[in-house]
């Protein structure tokens, strides 16, 4: 397992030469490109009926709806979400979300590069907008 600066957990990853990221400015310090040496579950947030995409999080991701937005700097309100599994082989590169479109960011984040495909897995769970105590 690897550890990697600002990343809220552990990857199972080696590290690689780093790659060309397709957004320069979604990274907050330091990216890092692994490939996956065990499958890896993530999330992925969208506004479209198609769920394809390259950016992922990573990470423990429990947050209302609009802390997700804000930490993950997303543009746009989300309406579709869906847990990915990222298979072993995957390239990636991986880091802290970089603070865009009026958010914090801060997030950790995977960006998909190359490798087997991710693989969609039903959604256990459902978002709120608010927080409380049980």
């Amino acid at each position: 397992m690897l550890d990697l600066p600002g990343l809220n957990q552990r990857l199972p990853a080696v590290i690689i030469p780093l790659r060309k990221t397709n957004a320069d400015n979604a990274w907050q310090g330091e990216r890092f490109t692994v490939r996956l040496i065990a499958d890896l579950p993530a999330l992925r947030v969208h506004a479209k009926v198609n769920a394809r995409g390259r950016w992922f999080a990573i990470g423990d991701v429990i947050l209302t709806r609009e802390e997700y937005q804000s930490a993950h700097a997303l543009p746009d309100h989300f309406s579709h979400q869906d847990e990915w599994l990222l298979p072993h082989g995957t390239i990636l590169n991986v880091g802290v979300c970089s603070p865009l479109f009026n958010h914090a960011g801060g997030a950790s984040q995977a960006e998909r590069l190359a490798g087997p495909p991710p693989q969609r897995r039903e959604f256990r769970g459902y978002w709120a907008s608010r927080w409380g105590n049980a």
